[in-house]
């Protein structure tokens, strides 16, 4: 395994604690910056729920299962909900509009057999809370 692969999750770790949440760039090993845009989960049926003890390891092998499926397009995603204090691990992609997030985050949901229950625009930093139909 290369030496510096490491690294990168245990970063990763220390952004998502640190700030609450994080998204990059698996292939270029970069983190952010964040878009104007609306982030969901494009894979939500890959999403993985985990405590924040261990979560460097937790991510180094999230990205490892699914290094395949990280392109320009979807890009790795973590945050700590604030209520259960878990962290969601997600492959996440976006949208620049939030009727396009909304609607593509739907079908994702369908296709991955897990509800997208939010959308997320990091500049704006609001959350939108989608449906429960």
């Amino acid at each position: 395994m290369d030496d510096a692969r490491p690294a990168f999750p245990s970063r990763l770790a220390a952004v998502t604690l640190t700030t609450g949440g994080v998204t990059a760039d698996i292939n270029h090993e970069t983190i952010g910056p964040a878009l104007d845009s609306w982030y969901f989960p494009r894979y939500p049926g890959l999403t993985m729920i985990v405590p924040q003890d261990g979560l460097a390891t937790a991510i180094d092998d999230f990205v490892d299962d699914h290094r395949a499926l990280f392109t320009d397009e979807v890009q790795f995603g973590a945050w700590i909900n604030p209520d259960s204090r878990l962290c969601y691990l997600d492959l996440i992609t976006h949208a620049p509009e939030r009727g396009l997030a909304e609607e593509l985050a739907g079908r994702y949901g369908v296709e991955g057999g897990r509800r997208v229950v939010a959308i997320y625009n990091p500049v704006r930093a609001v959350t939108v809370r989608l449906g429960t139909g």
